[in-house]
Order: C-alpha cells, then sequence, then structure tokens
C-alpha cells in the first residue's frame, strides 16, 4: 500500500489551519471519489504551495510542515480534478469540509522516496525539502 494514509492526514489536517478565512477549507473527512469535480465551485484561482521537510532512513519516514504560502494563479489542470491513476510512491486528496467529498487528489514521487532505495538510507537519517502545489480551496 503507497505511504498514502500518514500523508494524508497531515497534509489535510494543516492545510485546514491555513485555510481560515477561505469559503469551503479542506478537512480530513475519509476520501470519497468524485467525477469530474467542479474547478471553480471548490477553488480560488490561486496555487498554495505546502512546503515541508521529508526526514527518515530506508525503514521509517516522517513529515514536518514548514510553510503554505501563495503564488499566483493557478497554473495546473482545472478539469479531471481527481488523479484516477494515483501513480507514484505518494498521494494526496483534498476534501471538501462540507461533504467530504475529495474535491483535488494528486500521486506524485518525490526525492526522499527515491533516496530511500539508497545504500545511504541504510547507514542513517536524511532530511529533504520538498514542496506540493495544489489549487487554493
Amino acid at each position: 500500500m503507497k505511504k498514502f494514509l500518514a500523508f494524508l492526514i497531515i497534509l489535510l489536517c494543516l492545510v485546514q489551519q491555513y485555510s481560515v478565512g477561505v469559503n469551503t477549507p479542506v478537512s480530513c473527512f475519509p476520501p470519497v471519489s468524485v467525477a469530474g469535480s467542479d474547478f471553480y465551485t471548490y477553488f480560488a484561482d490561486r496555487t498554495m504551495r505546502i512546503d515541508y521537510r521529508h526526514s527518515g532512513d530506508d525503514k521509517t519516514e516522517s513529515f514536518e510542515m514548514a510553510k503554505i504560502a501563495s503564488e499566483g494563479s493557478w497554473a495546473g489542470r482545472t478539469n479531471h480534478l481527481n488523479d484516477p491513476w494515483k501513480l507514484g510512491l505518494y498521494f494526496f486528496e483534498v476534501n471538501d469540509a462540507a461533504s467530504g467529498k475529495t474535491i483535488y487528489s494528486q500521486g506524485f514521487c518525490s526525492v526522499f522516496g527515491e533516496w530511500q532505495t539508497t545504500a545511504e538510507a541504510k547507514a542513517g537519517v536524511k532530511t529533504f525539502n520538498e514542496t506540493i502545489r495544489l489549487p487554493w480551496p
């Protein structure tokens, strides 16, 4: 199973913290699949950048929030907001707080995930600064 659950819970809880004043903040509701989510119903035309530290060794990993920032207009997809393939070692979802619907999802790989398979990872802990971008809820 992908390293989805721990990352999802951490990400969504932290995003909710920073969504004060936004009409539809995300939440930690269980994921629910939604076909064809409407971008302009759930998102502002802005990009949310979430910077985090990804640490661990060859058998363990942890996530630590570093920063959430706005990066201007959203340049990503506005159709097919839910990633049906869930490719990559990691996967995150953004859920509507009112309905629990999954309104955006994305699979991805990280530098840490690749490093974790190396001989160096067996020798000790290392931290990588990583970023994900999503439309601003």
